[in-house]
């Protein structure tokens, strides 16, 4: 459902999540075509970096690899399946130095999202949107696993869905040529740790990050992302109206119907938590 009308640092190995264990195969780099699908903000943190301690908010946000070449496997009628993603984290932040604003301002390609001093905008009003850019794959040389990147050399490779035109000659004539992207997927996730939205719209967007449904083997699917966020590691959490809404039991989490991404073909009865707001 699309989240983009709300109101209001690291890149993963392939496949992890920052609190789970799913593997998938490693995405094909080079040129590609993504969407933002996933927007998850967790609250607050202590980390510790060169033995200072300090709060960090941390975002994660997942691009779905849209391009055909990014399939992992096809309906029969030849639609996609699923796709390859991308998943980067990133601390809140406000410094124009920052990973964080160096990817918004990549994504604000055309400054339509404005982003006042002072404040640390959301990556929300890009959920669904279009983008062109080229993804990169580095093995570890300490683990020997296989990392996929948005970022070379400390700058992102992702922006506008368009690409210089050229002249019979193959000359740049200055103009851009729009590159046609096609749609996830997969299905949006939101949830906004700082929003001025209502409840019924909070509530709405924890029901879209809820995982839910068995395994193959018959194991539930962890539901590490509302987990990661009513854990006793997030400082934010105690009196906040996450913790009145859903860990002290005003919403019943096993009434979130949304599936996560991952699991392929599993459909759920219930109408999508999202449809009654206009999301």
């Amino acid at each position: 459902m699309d989240f983009s009308q709300i109101n209001q640092d690291d890149t993963r190995v392939v496949g992890a999540k920052p609190f789970g264990s799913f593997e998938q195969p490693v995405a094909e780099a080079g040129i590609a075509l993504f969407r933002l699908r996933e927007v998850l903000e967790f609250g607050t943190k202590e980390t510790e970096y060169k033995g200072v301690k300090k709060d960090a908010k941390p975002v994660s946000l997942v691009f779905e690899l849209v391009h055909p070449r990014h399939a992992i496997n096809r309906n029969d009628d030849g639609s996609f399946l699923r796709n390859h993603e991308v998943t980067v984290r990133l601390n809140k932040s406000n410094n124009e130095k920052a990973k964080y604003m160096k990817l918004f301002n990549k994504l604000n390609y055309n400054g339509a999202i404005s982003a006042p001093a002072g404040e640390i905008p959301s990556f929300q009003p890009f959920l669904n949107a279009p983008f062109y850019g080229t993804i990169h794959a580095n093995v570890s040389l300490a683990n020997g696993k296989t990392y996929i990147n948005l970022d070379k050399d400390g700058e992102y490779t992702i922006g506008a869905p368009s690409t210089p035109a050229t002249d019979s000659m193959g000359a740049p004539t200055g103009e851009f040529v729009t590159i046609p992207v096609p749609e996830m997927s997969g299905k949006q996730k939101c949830f906004l740790w700082e929003t001025g939205v209502d409840d019924a719209t909070y509530k709405a967007m924890w029901d879209s990050i809820a995982i839910i449904g068995e395994k193959k083997d018959g194991t539930p699917y962890k539901n590490w992302i509302q987990e990661a966020i009513l854990s006793p590691e997030n400082e934010a959490l105690p009196g906040s109206r996450a913790e009145r809404l859903f860990k002290f039991g005003e919403i019943d989490l096993s009434e979130a119907m949304v599936l996560d991404a991952e699991l392929d073909g599993i459909a759920l009865p219930g109408d999508d938590p999202l449809a009654a707001l206009g999301l």
